[in-house]
């Protein structure tokens, strides 16, 4: 896997490339420009916690939800604790990482293996 790999991934014709540049930084702590192999690590590790965080919640109902280290906003959206904590595990900041990684690097990365 290919080391500092922004200014490789995002296209030079992209009109947003100087942000996604940016961005690219500063996600997942700038992990990404280590490379993409802690990358891919630091990927699924969020994915990891993410479904820990799901099963936990499923199999205790009463459990309390786990608020993360960077600040979100906890929304009752059924007035159901257990279903409650399950649909903000998707309103936790580390959910916009793992989305923004599989849409901007995941594919991207793959056509350069």
């Amino acid at each position: 896997m290919m080391s500092n790999p922004c200014n490789i991934i995002i296209s030079k014709s992209d009109k947003d490339k100087t942000e996604k540049i940016v961005q690219c930084g500063k996600i997942m702590d700038g992990v990404v420009s280590q490379g993409m192999t802690v990358a891919y690590s630091r990927h699924f590790e969020n994915m990891k916690y993410l479904e820990s965080l799901y099963w936990a919640y499923t199999n205790n109902p009463a459990m309390d939800f786990v608020q993360p280290s960077l600040p979100m906003t906890y929304i009752q959206v059924t007035g159901k604790k257990q279903q409650d904590n399950l649909l903000n595990i998707l309103n936790m900041p580390v959910i916009n990482e793992v989305n923004y990684f599989q849409q901007e690097y995941c594919q991207t990365s793959i056509i350069y293996l």
